[in-house]
């Protein structure tokens, strides 16, 4: 980019980018740290607690608070499904 002075807009059609907002990204975190800031940030481990087992007493045994946790539980569990 700097070599044939394109501008963010240009190097990013080049290189097929979705957005010259990416390339302006790493050019900062470039700037700022060298080749080090281009490199993949680390990812969080994995929580490591039990799996939660969604309650077996029937709804209307079961506290608002119990059902709100239950919904929130296989909301989350949907969602990772359809990942």
């Amino acid at each position: 980019m700097n070599k044939n002075q394109w501008s963010l807009s240009h190097t990013s059609a080049v290189f097929n980018l979705s957005s010259p907002g990416i390339l302006s990204k790493w050019l900062s975190d470039y700037n700022a740290k060298g080749i080090v800031g281009l490199e993949p940030e680390r990812q969080a481990e994995p929580m490591k607690n039990k799996p939660r087992v969604i309650s077996n007493k029937s709804s209307e045994e079961m506290s608002d608070e119990e059902l709100r946790n239950d919904i929130e539980y296989l909301r989350t569990e949907h969602a990772v499904l359809k990942k």
